[in-house]
């Protein structure tokens, strides 16, 4: 009996490179601050790096995002990515409502218009549950704004299934959900 010598094929699966990546700067800092050497925090960004496609900033908390900042990005024809820290609970969905409420008054006060994306931060420890960020999401759409989460997108970390729970019950809202990855790990940039 002859045996079948013909050689074992394996399907090889490329990884899909990244077609498109944008720099941007996530900055506790003002962007029209002045520094020592008479330049904007933004032009030593720009000298140091490339020209940002958006500059990140804190809608609260100390060195908060302005007006004046946000007409100082706008023209050097930089985009904006506005990030909220909440440190309270992120269980139920009215927790969320409520929060994009406020987020959306906030966004009113600064000019901050319709169809904006605002992020918000979830810390690696913290808890958000799908309820709540359904909620939230829900919320700042119906103002007209879009909702973004920023947060460790790794499934050791809670925000990994409850987002994708979300996904599965309530795909019409989720999917319209950006995701910031705080910890992305692309290896074409892992060098």
């Amino acid at each position: 009996m002859a045996e079948n010598t013909q050689p074992e094929t394996k399907e090889v699966t490329e990884e899909k490179a990244v077609e498109r990546l944008f720099f941007g700067v996530d900055s506790r800092v003002r962007s029209d601050n002045v520094l020592q050497n008479n330049i904007t925090e933004f032009e030593w960004a720009v000298r140091n790096k490339v020209y940002p496609n958006f500059w990140g900033r804190n809608l609260v908390g100390e060195n908060a995002l302005t007006k004046e900042e946000i007409d100082f990005l706008h023209s050097k024809g930089c985009k904006i990515a506005a990030f909220y820290t909440d440190s309270g609970e992120k269980l139920t969905e009215e927790q969320g409502r409520i929060l994009a409420k406020k987020i959306d008054v906030l966004a009113l006060q600064l000019g901050i218009p319709e169809g904006s994306a605002i992020f918000l931060e979830i810390a690696e420890k913290e808890t958000a549950t799908r309820d709540f960020m359904r909620g939230f999401a829900s919320m700042l759409l119906k103002e007209g704004l879009i909702p973004g989460f920023k947060a460790n997108t790794d499934a050791a970390f809670d925000f990994d299934r409850e987002f994708s729970r979300g996904m599965q019950t309530d795909k019409e809202i989720f999917e319209k959900c950006l995701i910031w990855a705080v910890s992305p790990s692309l290896a074409e940039f892992d060098h």
